[in-house]
């Protein structure tokens, strides 16, 4: 039997919707189709401040990729997934060697991720350099060695935080008469190496050639990364009177673990008149004045990314976006981590692949400008060598106070990839990372005091820190109780599946999920015919009515 017109259009613009809804509501002009997702590794230490902010950056990273439509690769969109696992050891939640190399082969074997960020510890990064077989950018590790498939982005080498630790030292903190001093360091292999060259530099070569002040050592305050606050404050307590006939003007900290914190609240505790200036990754969060209740103030700590410079045209929108995300400003480890995943991205759509090999080759071309700096690796071995001594700056061994100790088992051709140069500035015509040292000021206000290199600082240090300081005037006022209604629950940027040691960053929180969910507005659907559709089976249906009475 023949059917009549209506009948006839009305199953047309029935087999048309279900057409369009079968397609995945992909229909508007210039959109693709998002394909199966590209997984990216993270493997750090997630007990700690570190490896915390390293998952915080990835996260944020991927989730602006994917918001963008992912990543292209022979014109497919595909979205990237955040795989993360731990090197933290179960029952101390340090950075432990042998989970961070079995976490790492779950990675690459079961996991089977393209890629892979983070790392922190020398002896944990070391371990697991000799087992990688796919890229993976260092985002935590200062260790001398490179093996070829570790890129470093971030932090410096060794070498480069001693020459920032020196200029500080030796053209800034001498001219406000610091001549003696402790160092207060974590009891690691990256310190002490770090220790025993500031020594030599500040102590015996700069005062003989290049006439800068003689600068006096006690002997090191060696502290444990996680040790108790009454330990450091014990170890604390004998720098205020005179030591080996001294009078200890400075305290230089070399500290990257959580005791950081410690080292903060002891110093303010026992009202030390010495300046508390060097490396301590706690003092580098934007939470670090309030966690201290103002035991912060005074403080100067080595940074990448300060707070109140933007280093590049992208720096102001990063640490927006991410204060917006978490409500905190980002760290250097965190806003790495977001370079390294968009690096990686980069990686990807520059090579239009993401076999492993594919994005191991095009990295060796980065020229990304990230939040941070101008990235870019190079692949020359010995590109740095030292200006003393004439050696390499680290690749097959590592050089302790001018004595060379070569890593047993590591080949000498290796390919150095590390973190070339900085926005075309550098570090006293060095290819360094450009550092800056900022002081936590009255009221917990933050200002870079110190630093050479893409930014109007005069390198003055005397007229941009606040000193002396009164430890007991710090501007900081202790927040109201807490209401006893039910507090307000806090929604994470993401709801993780966990397995193990995995968690895979596969869906949004409860609050997005309205947003993410498949819905009548979907990935490339235009309301307007959704209204026409529905619209006209209105019509139709009605008509038919009247034709059927």
């Amino acid at each position: 039997m023949k059917l009549k017109r209506p009948k006839l259009l009305l199953i047309i613009i029935l087999m048309v919707s279900s057409l369009i809804f079968s397609l995945h509501l992909n229909i508007s002009p210039g959109t693709v189709k998002v394909e199966e997702t590209i997984k990216i590794g993270m493997l750090g230490p997630l007990a700690i401040t570190t490896g915390k902010d390293m998952k915080l950056g990835a996260e944020l990273a991927i989730k602006e990729i994917n918001s963008g439509g992912g990543v292209a690769v022979d014109g497919t969109m595909h979205e990237l997934e955040l795989v993360v696992r731990t090197t933290s050891h179960p029952t101390t939640g340090l950075p432990d060697v042998d989970t961070g190399v079995n976490n790492l082969q779950a990675l690459q074997d079961q996991d089977e991720v393209v890629a892979s960020l983070g790392l922190f510890r020398r002896e944990v990064t070391i371990a697991c350099m000799g087992k990688m077989d796919r890229p993976f950018i260092g985002v935590g590790s200062s260790a001398p060695i490179i093996t070829p498939y570790f890129w470093r982005l971030f932090p410096s080498n060794g070498s480069q935080l001693t020459s920032a630790l020196l200029s500080l030292y030796a053209l800034g903190l001498s001219d406000v008469g610091v001549q003696n001093i402790t160092i207060v360091r974590e009891d690691a292999a990256w310190s002490l190496a770090m220790s025993n060259s500031i020594k030599f530099y500040l102590n015996s070569y700069l005062p003989t050639y290049v006439g800068t002040p003689i600068m006096n050592f006690t002997d090191d305050i060696k502290l444990m990364g996680d040790t108790s606050y009454s330990s450091v404050e014990s170890a604390l307590t004998p720098i205020k009177s005179e030591l080996d006939g001294l009078t200890v003007n400075a305290i230089m900290t070399i500290f990257a673990g959580s005791a950081g914190r410690h080292i903060t609240k002891a110093w303010s505790a026992l009202n030390m008149t010495q300046f508390l200036a060097g490396i301590n990754r706690e003092a580098q969060s934007s939470t670090h004045f309030e966690k201290t209740e103002g035991a912060a103030y005074g403080e100067l700590y080595l940074i990448a990314l300060p707070p109140d410079i933007n280093v590049t045209s992208k720096s102001g929108l990063f640490r927006q976006a991410f204060f917006n995300e978490y409500g905190e400003l980002p760290t250097p480890t965190a806003t790495a981590a977001y370079d390294a995943v968009y690096v990686i991205a980069d990686a990807i759509e520059r090579t239009n692949s993401f076999n492993s090999t594919d994005i191991q080759t095009a990295l060796a071309d980065t020229e990304y400008l990230g939040a941070s700096y101008k990235i870019k690796f190079t692949s020359e071995p010995n590109v740095w060598t030292h200006p003393i001594f004439g050696y390499p700056y680290g690749h097959v061994a590592y050089y302790d106070n001018g004595t060379r100790y070569v890593i047993p088992g590591v080949p000498t051709d290796l390919i150095v990839h590390d973190l070339y140069t900085t926005s075309g500035f550098g570090q006293y015509g060095q290819p360094y990372i450009q550092v800056y040292f900022v002081q936590w000021q009255k009221g917990g206000e933050r200002r870079t005091v110190w630093g050479k290199g893409p930014s109007p600082l005069e390198e003055d240090l005397e007229n941009n820190i606040e000193w002396p300081i009164n430890h007991n005037d710090h501007g900081y006022i202790s927040p109201e109780p807490a209401p006893t209604s039910k507090p307000e629950t806090k929604s994470e940027s993401s709801t993780r599946t966990t397995e193990g040691e995995k968690t895979s960053i596969t869906s949004t929180s409860e609050e997005e999920t309205s947003k993410s969910q498949p819905s009548i507005t979907g990935p490339g659907f235009n309301q307007w015919i959704v209204l026409l559709i529905i619209g006209t089976l209105a019509v139709l249906i009605k008509r038919q009515r009247k034709i059927n009475r």
